[in-house]
This record gives structure tokens, C-alpha cells and sequence, in this order.
């Protein structure tokens, strides 16, 4: 898992240098998924707020529709675990 976690750290760091908020934006997603995954709850909800208020400043609704989704799949994992 954390070859998984550097690769997505690489992406996000190449994704925010090229100014490519929509690729961030899932990024971001994705990294909260993991990481609710492997029980890390505090950092995936603040990706997935990251996600979403990233989102949100660049009115790319698709994306907030993925964060929203993530976000509930995040909060549904922490009250289970």
C-alpha cells in the first residue's frame, strides 16, 4: 500500500504543477478511497474536503458530484469502523 500512496503523492504533485485542478480533483479522491480503506480517516476526510473545495473554486461540477460521492463513502467507512 505505500507504493500505492507514493505514486498517488507523485500524481498529485505533477497534476498541481501542470494547473490540472479536474486530474487534482480526482487525485484527491482517490487518495481519500485509499486511505478510508486502510483506516486512516482523518486524512481521508481532509483529501476529500480538499477534493471538494478544490472543486467547488473551479466549478467543475462532475467532480464535485465524485467528491460528494467519496465523501459519503468516507463518513460511511469511519462510522463502521
Amino acid at each position: 500500500m505505500k507504493s500505492a500512496n507514493r505514486r498517488f503523492e507523485e500524481l498529485l504533485l505533477i497534476c498541481r504543477e501542470r494547473g490540472d485542478e479536474a486530474s487534482t480533483c480526482g487525485t484527491l479522491a482517490h487518495m481519500a478511497l485509499v486511505h478510508s480503506m486502510t483506516g486512516h480517516m482523518q486524512l481521508a476526510r481532509g483529501l476529500t474536503d480538499e477534493a471538494l473545495d478544490l472543486a467547488h473554486q473551479a466549478g467543475l461540477e462532475a467532480w464535485i458530484g465524485v467528491g460528494l460521492c467519496t465523501k459519503g463513502l468516507v463518513l460511511a467507512r469511519g462510522v463502521s469502523s
